[in-house]
This record gives structure tokens, C-alpha cells and sequence, in this order.
């Protein structure tokens, strides 16, 4: 079946290893094995030179996907789309691959729930292309000032326990439509407010679990396009916590203000 470009094995009641032989498969530019395969991913895949759009991912239930290294990813220059979800090293966490930053084809990164581990690599931020970027619940350390060259961001996610140092990168990020900084220490950034000011098309920020200051008095903010807030499991004690600029959010169709410790009045404006 040398001749195939399209396989999506996803979700169809597949399990096993995957079988080296799919190296074989020269012409093939799309690869979707989630949730289909267990065992150690084979080396081979990168022998798939022509692939566009490659994932990858398992049952997270069962934690059944390993890789021995991911090198081969090196050879797949051509990738446009890349998913890693909930696979795991069999020696139990490795650093984010620098070599990611030379696939510069790459517009959607996707890494979630795996065991990468570490700073993210400066290299990462040579990716001008990249549109999508995930690495919820990856255990980094700290973000790199250069992250603010991926101006072609539309959507970010990252996890709560990165190192916090100051936002400041994220207003060069003025395409962003989707921030979900979720389990982030803001306490002292005092100055976020004002960098989401910065973000014209930012629709949907997802803030549930950070620590969050008081931001009361912001009237002069102006969310135009937001339709989604998440402030949940957010430490926050009273409801006078909740903005009168909340209420202005013309567009606002989901308002999370869940798991939190609230008491007293309800404000007018719920």
C-alpha cells in the first residue's frame, strides 16, 4: 500500500504495537493513530519524509504510549501539524526538543499531557508560522522573552507552574483569540490588566485556578470581543471581587466564576 497519502486510524478499535513497517509508507502525508496503538512508537515514522500532519496520541487512562526518544521528529521537515498528547519516556521525562524550532513549516503544536520537561527551548520561538501552541499540564520550567515572536499565535496554552517572571511578552501577541494561562501565579503582576488590554481579538481567557490581585477598579478596560471568561477555583472570597467592567462585556457568553469561596450580597449586575 506504498501508494497511500491518507491514513486516519483514529478511535477505530485498533490496538498493539505500531508496526515498523509504516516507515515503508513513502508517500504518506497524513497520519492519525490517536487513541489506535499502545507499545513503544517506532523510530521508522520518521522515515515518513513527506508527512504534512502526524498524531499521535493514547488512552490517557492507560498512559500506554512510549517513546525510546523522539529524533525521528527531526526528519519530518515538512510537518505542518504536530500532536504528542499523553505519551510518555520510558526513562520518565525528557526536555522539549530543540529541534523543534527548525521545523519552521509548522503551524500547530500540540503537546499536551505528555512528559516533556524543562525550560522551553528559545528555538521554539523561531516557529513565525505557528498559529496553534499547547503545552497545558507540561511540567516546564521557565518561558523565554522570545516567545513574543510568535505573532502569528491565535490560540496558547500553557501550564500553571511555569516559572511567572513578568507578562509583558504577551502583548506583542495581538492576534491571540484563545489564553488559557490556567494555574498561574498572578498575585503580583498587577500589570496583567493592562496587557490583555493589548490583545484586540482575544475571545476566549482562561484564568481558573491562578492567583489573581484585586482588579477592581478597571473601568477603563474594554473587552470588546471576549465571549468566554473562566475564573474558577480562583482563591477569590467575595463576590465584590466581581468588576463592574465584567458587566460591560457586551459580547459575554460564558461567565465561570465556579469553586470559589463566595459570601455576601450578590452584585447588581449578576
Amino acid at each position: 500500500m506504498t501508494s497511500l497519502t491518507h491514513l486516519n486510524l483514529s478511535d477505530a478499535g485498533f490496538m498493539g504495537n505500531i508496526p515498523p513497517q509504516i516507515g515503508n509508507l513513502s508517500n504518506l502525508l497524513y497520519l492519525d493513530l490517536s487513541d489506535a496503538a499502545n507499545g513503544t512508537i517506532p523510530s521508522q515514522i520518521g522515515n515518513l519524509s513527506n508527512l504534512l500532519h502526524l498524531e499521535l496520541k493514547a488512552h490517557y487512562y492507560e498512559e500506554s504510549l512510549f517513546y525510546e526518544n523522539v529524533d525521528w521528529l527531526s526528519s519530518l521537515s515538512k510537518l505542518c501539524y504536530l500532536e504528542l498528547s499523553y505519551i510518555y519516556s520510558h526513562g520518565g521525562g525528557m526536555p522539549i526538543p530543540s529541534f523543534l524550532g527548525s521545523m519552521t513549516t509548522l503551524i500547530h503544536l500540540h503537546l499536551p499531557y505528555s512528559d516533556f520537561m524543562g525550560n522551553i527551548p528559545p528555538q521554539i520561538c523561531n516557529l513565525s508560522n505557528l498559529v496553534y501552541l499547547d503545552l497545558s499540564y507540561v511540567a516546564i520550567g521557565s518561558i523565554p522573552s522570545q516567545i513574543r515572536n510568535l505573532s502569528n499565535l491565535l490560540y496558547l496554552r500553557l501550564p500553571g507552574d511555569y516559572f511567572v517572571g513578568n507578562h509583558d511578552w504577551l502583548s506583542s501577541l495581538s492576534k491571540l483569540e484563545y489564553l488559557d494561562l490556567g494555574g498561574a501565579s498572578l498575585s503580583q503582576s498587577l500589570d496583567f490588566p493592562h496587557i490583555l488590554q493589548a490583545l484586540p481579538s482575544l475571545m476566549h481567557l482562561q484564568l481558573s485556578e491562578c492567583t489573581l490581585p484585586l482588579y477592581n477598579q478597571l473601568s477603563f478596560l474594554n473587552f470588546t470581543s471576549l465571549v468566554t471568561l473562566d475564573l474558577s477555583y480562583s482563591y477569590l472570597s467575595t463576590l465584590s471581587f466581581v468588576p463592574k467592567w465584567i458587566f460591560g462585556l457586551k459580547k459575554l457568553i460564558s461567565l465561570s466564576l465556579s469553586e470559589n469561596d463566595f459570601e455576601g450580597i450578590i452584585p447588581d449586575g449578576l
